[in-house]
């Protein structure tokens, strides 16, 4: 079996405190704000990269196909429902012949634009697409200078590609391979570009280069810009979608710190196959509490899981950290208040630093990766004596991922004997019957001893797992969300949250110097078969 790799890290650079793109990080503490304006498909928002300014969205100006527009606006009154407690906003509406439905989930500088469309007609569309307005006010740039899309020659002015003269000063951009012989929407306007377009996202920078306002589709059907208003669209392509059946696509709108470069990185990145989204778990900053991240789940009904970075930390010098009140487990030392979590601009990585009063200093940081999260936790010694026996705890909450959450643990697994069992089919006894199974598994021969009975309600199973690898599979087993932390000690599953873990043990601190645990999240299509290959390294 292959050995499983991580990407690179850049522990040092964490370790004294900054970001891994100075000058290009936000408070991923703070969100953008939405305000739904009732009535129509837009909404206005409030970005951190932008104080005191507003950009809007409309989702989406028009539906349609190759050969037919299927929904327009205006005539449509739709009624928004939320911000709810996630901040999220949505709304859907039909008519005869398509169902829309939207929502939109902010982040600390991006939103995730989620759309859905049903066919009611009786025919089967071709390149469907939905036709988005985004009006980036605090850039705004109606000549197209500073308003950028890809072409063959790279990123590229509009202001500098030859455009169609048209009626009005607005322009649409085929996509390089994607030349319609006819299309009923794009033909309309008369005002189609002889540049393709060589990649789907379009872009406008501020005036002082500093920030970006961009687009991007997983894939688009077409671009457009219009100088009249300074918008910028990426219209998400559905692919074909025969009678009755429905379709989803993700578009990402950023408002972020950066210049082009930062931005053309960073939403090449995010449109890599099933990229999640990263945002800090709000909280008081004067409380100790959780210091944990969200990640949101790549599809559309999925929510997001919560990882606590972590739970505990201790060593021979007893409990350092916990991020819950235990009258029997109170930590030798606390730091006056938790540090903000910041957000890496050209990757949406999420990293902290928090030093503690007795000269140790821990940190966290996840970075977003195609189909999951590197995850990376460091400890540095500022005391004059060696830190040992260094043992972590890192819990990883489902309660916010309905799919994946089952707490009798039938979909919850580990890998024993070659062969993937379900937590709640291994050997073992639940010590409390008024609580959920809570089951953990020693690693191979490591961890603890197999049919141990522990204080708490929870119990060792006598099956054994292989590797340090415990997933969590929806009903149908199709999707999947792993975790693994190298050198794991032990898998862990309590029903009542539901909460995967894989804690691992720290090598030795000498003073001066920093240690640290590399681990993954996976988040996977295609069974628990494809979490093994991914994890194994297998093709």
């Amino acid at each position: 079996m292959k050995a499983l790799l991580f990407l690179p890290l850049t522990v040092a650079l964490l370790a004294a405190g900054a970001s891994a793109a100075a000058g290009h990080s936000t408070n991923a503490m703070r969100r953008i704000k939405l305000e739904p304006v009732q009535g129509t498909m837009s909404f206005a928002a409030r970005a951190p990269a932008f104080p005191g300014d507003v950009f809007a969205l409309t989702v989406p100006e028009t539906i349609g196909d190759v050969e037919e527009v299927l929904l327009n606006f205006p005539g449509h009154e739709p009624r928004w429902t939320g911000p709810d407690a996630a901040g999220a906003i949505g709304y859907t509406l039909a008519n005869d012949k398509v169902r829309f439905e939207a929502r939109v989930v902010p982040f600390c500088d991006h939103l995730d634009v989620w759309q859905t469309i049903t066919n009611l007609t009786d025919r089967t569309w071709r390149h469907a697409f939905s036709f988005s307005c985004c009006n980036p006010r605090p850039v705004l740039d109606k000549t197209f200078q500073r308003t950028y899309l890809a072409t063959a020659e790279g990123p590229t002015r509009i202001a500098d590609i030859p455009l169609t003269a048209s009626t009005r000063p607005l322009q649409l951009y085929h996509l390089q391979g994607k030349q319609y012989p006819s299309h009923t929407f794009i033909d309309a306007f008369q005002a189609t570009c002889a540049t393709p377009a060589a990649d789907s996202w379009i872009a406008t920078v501020a005036a002082d280069g500093r920030s970006v306002l961009g687009v991007a589709a997983q894939e688009a059907a077409f671009l457009f810009s219009n100088s009249e208003f300074g918008c910028i669209h990426s219209a998400p392509d559905f692919g074909d979608v025969p009678p009755g059946e429905t379709r989803t696509r993700l578009m990402r709108v950023y408002a972020m710190p950066g210049d082009l470069q930062t931005f053309i990185r960073r939403q090449a990145r995010g449109r890599e196959a099933l990229v999640p989204s990263l945002r800090a778990v709000q909280r008081d900053p004067a409380e100790i509490g959780m210091q944990a991240a969200e990640i949101w789940l790549p599809w559309r009904d999925a929510g997001h899981v919560t990882l606590r970075l972590p739970e505990t930390l201790s060593s021979d010098l007893g409990l350092l950290f916990i991020d819950h009140s235990r009258p029997d487990m109170p930590p030798v030392t606390r730091a006056d208040a938790l540090p903000d979590w910041h957000c890496d601009a050209p990757t949406g990585a999420l990293w902290y630093s928090l030093p503690l009063p007795n000269g140790v200093t821990f940190g966290g940081q996840l970075t977003p990766v195609a189909n999951g999260a590197d995850l990376l936790f460091w400890v540095t010694n500022h005391t004059d004596a060696p830190l040992t026996r260094l043992s972590p705890q890192f819990c990883l909450i489902e309660n916010g991922a309905p799919p994946f959450s089952a707490g009798d643990l039938s979909r919850t697994y580990l890998r024993t004997g070659g062969r993937w069992l379900p937590l709640a089919a291994t050997s073992h006894q639940v010590m409390a019957p008024d609580h959920e199974p809570w089951i953990i598994a020693g690693v191979a021969d490591r961890g603890p001893r197999s049919g141990a009975s522990m204080p708490g309600g929870w119990s060792v199973c006598r099956e054994r797992a292989d590797v340090p690898l415990i997933a969590a599979a929806d009903a149908d087993g199709h999707r999947v969300v792993g975790l693994t932390w190298r050198g794991g000690l032990s898998l862990m599953s309590n029903g009542r949250i539901p909460c995967l873990h894989t804690d691992p043990a720290i090598a030795d601190c000498a003073p001066g110097q920093t240690v640290h645990a590399q681990g993954r999240l996976f988040i996977l299509s295609g069974g628990l078969d494809r979490l093994w290959q991914a994890y194994s390294g297998a093709p």
